[in-house]
């Protein structure tokens, strides 16, 4: 091992050793937090928001529960996908899809001050990451 020098692969492993459970745990307490938040605390800006987005007013609070469980879910696909292929492909179209509704139902949520949405683009781009890096077979 002395006589060889560190490759290139060699020094990444390395450095991503730590960071891929890092990075699945953020990632799933993301989603947790989005769940728990959705559930109780930010219930009356989710459901401002849906009815903004023209969901029909009996449709809201099922709307709101069931993303709301479906983040919890995805909170434990992440724990629980050691590929982290399902989990990066199911993160990737839920993201996607939560942004492209608020897109078109309110545009506004780009340029708020707090970035609601723009704060989505890191998060792509995390959840790539940990798809690239979470299978540590």
């Amino acid at each position: 091992m002395r006589d060889r020098a560190a490759g290139v692969q060699d020094r990444w492993h390395a450095r991503l050793f730590f960071l891929a459970p890092a990075i699945r745990w953020g990632l799933a307490l993301l989603w947790l937090a989005s769940a728990l938040l959705g559930l109780f605390a930010g219930r009356a800006q989710t459901l401002a928001w849906l009815a903004a987005i023209g969901a029909p007013e009996g449709a809201a609070l099922p709307l709101q529960i069931g993303t709301a469980l479906l983040d919890l879910a995805i909170a434990a696909l992440v724990l629980r996908d050691r590929t982290a292929r399902t989990a990066t492909a199911v993160q990737l179209a839920v993201v996607a899809g939560y942004t492209l509704v608020l897109t078109l139902g309110l545009p506004a949520l780009w340029t708020d001050p707090l970035g609601p949405l723009l704060k989505n683009l890191p998060i792509l781009l995390l959840i790539l990451v940990h798809g690239a890096i979470g299978d540590r077979r």
